[in-house]
């Protein structure tokens, strides 16, 4: 009799062992199909050197040279080809005349700044000889840097006298003592406290020499604001001379015309810098054409290409018969020698081809065989087969029964009623108790109507009449 843990280990050892095939099975379709690969491209190699022996290059002489069967498709590509040689050459003069165009006019343009850039020069010497004769225009230039000349300095006093009153502001405020006066009013007409209070302050007020140190704390405190408000009257000075300045200067630019000058200079630059955006898009389309022209020079360019994909896929449809016989009618040897390699890589594939199916057929049969012996794993499991009360009858042997299902001999029904037919659990073992532990609780059921009277018992009577067993 086998246990159920016995039996599952061997049903997992199967599965594991299907498993372990289905995984080469899929190493050896994977190394088929890498060699399918190489032969396809070996056999596209072949068929590429035999459409260059039958169209070596893209000119009028191959084209008439080559198939009749794929002549016109070439007549079509090289006429393309011409036709975009023509196209790139047209493209090219316009490019160059549109450029032509436009550097002349870029010229036309910089000696057009040139100009106005002399006349502005000369404007402006007629600006500074107006503005150097304007009394009051001079008389508010010298005013208004001698105003930055004072706010400059006294915003620089500003800043030291901030830093040494916040340095000297520390030394009262830490002084316990002063700041009491000072917090309590002391000296002022709103000084609050009774005579006792009093007394106590103008003594304190000795000790600190309060008087005299309070002149210096209200002259720190104070000092700042002060000084702040007289940078924003300097600042604002020097705000009205600049611009009574520039209001002389405005008027006498307009009156020499700077302004349109300027005017006409911005918009000189920006047609400068517009003609400049274009001669170089220009150039950049220039040298692209020129280099696609280079290109079609090319025999062996994108158009043979094309040319090559067309004649390779019209050879891929003709039979080995087909091409063999083409290849006899040309007097070169070296199209026999390559069909008759196509030919043999075509034997190589086939070959390959059968081994693959075979493989590919082989790994969904051990997908779907699987497939059932998990499910069978599964239902072992739900059924707590695998637990330690499960058994199985003697001569039960689950290798025998996937070994028949694996062959195709049963299916997984028939290996699921196998089992279910032949596993039991065993009976429990009975399990220890005391006497008292099972008898207390039953006590009760000894009544007067069975067992032994409520009325009898041990003493009093023995046993009594109306009871018994």
């Amino acid at each position: 009799m086998a246990t159920g843990k016995k039996v599952y280990a061997t049903l997992v050892e199967k599965i594991s062992e299907v498993e372990a095939n289905q995984n080469e099975t899929l190493s050896q379709v994977r190394k088929s199909q890498e060699n399918m690969e190489n032969l396809s491209s070996e056999r596209d190699s072949f068929y590429f050197n035999l459409a260059t022996i039958y169209f070596p290059e893209m000119d009028s002489l191959s084209v008439e040279k080559t198939l009749e069967e794929v002549k016109a498709d070439m007549k079509r590509l090289l006429l393309g080809k011409q036709q975009r040689r023509q196209d790139l050459e047209r493209l090219v003069s316009d490019v160059q005349k549109t450029r032509g165009t436009s550097q002349a006019r870029l010229a036309e343009v910089e000696h057009e700044i040139d100009s106005k850039v002399e006349k502005r020069e000369r404007t402006g010497s007629f600006i500074v000889e107006d503005l150097s004769k304007n009394e009051k225009y001079q008389e508010l230039v010298v005013q208004a840097d001698q105003s930055k000349k004072r706010l400059k300095q006294n915003k620089s006093r500003a800043d030291a006298f901030k830093f040494e009153t916040t340095e000297k502001l520390k030394d009262f405020q830490e002084n316990a003592l002063f700041m009491y006066l000072v917090n309590r009013n002391y000296g002022q007409p709103n000084a609050t406290g009774n005579s006792l209070t009093k007394t106590i302050d103008s003594w304190v007020a000795n000790l600190t020499n309060f008087r005299k140190n309070k002149k210096t704390y209200d002259f720190l405190t104070t000092m700042p604001d002060k000084i702040s408000e007289e940078i924003l009257k300097q600042e604002q000075e020097f705000r009205d001379y600049s611009s009574q300045i520039r209001e002389i200067e405005s008027k006498t630019e307009e009156k020499h015309g700077l302004p349109l000058i300027l005017e006409e200079e911005n918009i000189m630059n920006a047609t400068k810098s517009d003609l400049v955006g274009q001669i170089n898009q220009l150039n950049e389309n220039y040298d692209q054409f020129i280099g696609e022209m280079k290109e079609l020079e090319n025999t062996k360019g994108k158009f043979y290409t094309e040319a090559m994909k067309r004649l390779t896929g019209y050879l891929k449809g003709q039979t080995i018969a087909e091409l063999r016989e083409r290849a006899r009618e040309t007097p070169d040897p070296k199209d026999d020698g390559i069909v008759n390699r196509i030919d043999g890589v075509d034997e190589k594939l086939n070959s390959e081809r059968k081994i693959l199916n075979s493989l590919l057929e082989t790994q969904k049969s051990l997908t779907k065989k699987l497939t059932g012996l998990r499910s069978i794993e599964k239902e072992f499991s739900n059924q707590r087969y695998t637990s330690s009360e499960s058994r199985f009858s003697s001569g039960f042997d689950m290798g025998h029964l996937i070994l028949a299902y694996l062959t195709g001999r049963m299916s997984v029904g028939d290996i699921t009623r196998e089992i279910n037919s032949h596993q039991h659990f065993k009976d429990p073992t009975p399990s220890y108790s005391s006497y008292s532990s099972r008898h207390s609780s039953s006590s009760s059921n000894y009544s007067s109507g069975g067992g032994f009277s409520s009325g009898g018992g041990f003493g009093g009577g023995g046993f009594s009449t109306g009871g018994g067993f």
